[in-house]
């Protein structure tokens, strides 16, 4: 069964936190437009979003990653510059790996460092897939902007279930009445309100925000993507099966 989920927070408006002034004199609206600007394709970032106030923060991820996002899409090293003076990625240890996570060990490096505040994701550099055409396309129907999956953080705020509840206010009130398991995957929808909110704050003018605005249309995006998947596990199930 495909299951929909619940969340234990009101989405917030997407902020992109204080401004950063660079050693070229340049302004950036924090993190996000501070790394955003200096990407390059095949470039990582770990993301959180605190749930309270919506601030949105990057910071770069190095690609030797251990998990279901190391895959041979054409991932390579931030060479950028980094915002804090540390001069260090983020090197995440992956599934039964040693040593902090990426998203805890950038949640230590914002003000607000109580973990039960944020979401996390994995934002990619995929500008060059989407570009690159035919060739290209079983890596680019694979690979996302932006992973959704934090089991440090997310699992503390989203839980699956089979039916959604009836006469709740809020989603906390539908979180903690609902029964269900932990999920730790971020639902299309708050995945698309960090991406379209990181795209109204960054504006029209900068180099990432048609990429982000284009990424809606994929299905993985769709505000129906319940149904498809729906549809798809359906249609898999009443298909014969060809006897080789």
């Amino acid at each position: 069964m495909v299951q929909q989920a619940v969340i234990s927070f009101d989405v917030p408006e997407v902020s992109l936190g204080p401004s950063i002034e660079a050693s070229n004199g340049k302004s950036y609206r924090g993190t996000s437009d501070f790394y955003l600007s200096h990407s390059v394709p095949g470039n990582m970032f770990t993301g959180v979003m605190n749930i309270k106030s919506g601030q949105v923060d990057l910071f770069p991820l190095a690609p030797d990653r251990l998990d279901m996002i190391d895959t041979s899409w054409g991932q390579k090293a931030y060479s950028g510059p980094i915002h804090d003076g540390s001069q260090r990625l983020i090197e995440h240890p992956g599934q039964g790996g040693s040593g902090v996570v990426s998203h805890m060990q950038l949640v230590a490096k914002l003000a607000d460092k109580n973990p039960d505040n944020y979401v996390g994701f994995t934002m990619l550099d995929v500008r060059s897939l989407r570009r690159s055409g035919a060739e290209w396309n079983i890596v680019n129907d694979a690979v996302s902007m932006l992973y959704g999956a934090s089991r440090s953080l997310n699992s503390r705020h989203v839980k699956l279930i089979d039916e959604i509840p009836n006469n709740r206010d809020s989603n906390a009130e539908a979180f903690n009445h609902s029964k269900g398991s932990i999920g730790y995957h971020l639902p299309v929808e708050v995945k698309r309100h960090i991406l379209t909110g990181i795209a109204e704050k960054l504006g029209s003018d900068h180099t990432w925000t048609a990429a982000i605005r284009s990424e809606m249309d994929r299905e993985e995006l769709s505000p129906n993507a319940y149904e498809i998947a729906l549809a798809k596990k359906a249609a898999a199930i009443s298909a014969p099966r060809l006897y080789i």
